[in-house]
């Protein structure tokens, strides 16, 4: 959560209590950012809904950060506020109230409490205004559940592939017999082959053999050749 200071009374506020402040402080309507010190003139500071924390900011090269974590429900629900007040589809009759709620931040996300909060603390009395406010943004909280669920679906099933595909590629490596084509390749240069040649012949021969990458045949064959070499050139020397 992002921290302001007021430059004026160097009051400390968080983003959900500067809307009520600037009611109350006579010498300033400027705010800067604690954590990265930029100033923030009218509503511009609105925009500004992450920074860098003080780790960052003093180690800079040598900061190792902690891994990203997930948005609380709350702040999943004030973004997609954030989002429908941005947003030029908005129906132009709820954009006052949604930019309102927006520059509050502290938006109930319960139907219940939500219009509650319409009514009591904005003054609201349309009823249909704030059933269309809520059918909106809850909407659009469910349709950007679907999307990351599908999303999440896509990603999972290509994984799966990913993985299939490697373990099927294993299986081949490892039913090629490295020893008996190695012996072959051997024999024909008369038991006489330098290592690195014999590594391309045999890497050759398991791309032809069993249909597999270069790449993963080039990691086998090295194994292979690192686990019995020493046999394979005594048995090729001998056969």
């Amino acid at each position: 959560m992002v921290t302001f200071s007021c430059e004026g009374c160097n009051s400390t506020l968080k983003r959900t209590q500067v809307v009520n402040h600037r009611y109350k402080c006579k010498f300033s309507s400027n705010l800067s950012c604690i954590d990265c010190s930029k100033t923030f003139e009218k509503d511009d500071y609105l925009l500004h809904k992450g920074c860098i924390s003080e780790a960052e900011k003093h180690e800079k090269s040598l900061f190792k950060g902690k891994s990203e974590k997930k948005n609380t429900l709350q702040e999943v629900w004030l973004e997609i506020v954030n989002k429908v007040s941005t947003d030029p589809s908005t129906p132009e009759k709820l954009r006052p109230t949604l930019k309102r709620l927006d520059e509050i931040g502290n938006v109930p996300r319960q139907r219940t409490k939500f219009m509650k909060y319409l009514k009591n603390s904005l003054m609201m009395k349309n009823d249909d205004l704030c059933e269309s406010l809520w059918n909106l943004l809850y909407g659009t909280l469910q349709l950007q559940k679907e999307n990351e669920s599908k999303k999440n679906e896509i990603e999972i099933s290509s994984q799966k592939k990913e993985e299939e595909i490697k373990e099927k590629s294993e299986i081949s490596a490892e039913s090629f017999n490295f020893a008996k084509a190695a012996k072959k390749i051997l024999k024909k240069n008369d038991n006489k082959l330098p290592l690195k040649e014999l590594k391309e012949k045999l890497r050759s021969k398991l791309v032809e053999k069993k249909g597999i990458d270069n790449s993963e045949a080039k990691k086998r064959t090295k194994r292979a050749l690192k686990e019995g070499l020493e046999n394979i050139e005594i048995e090729g020397k001998q056969a």
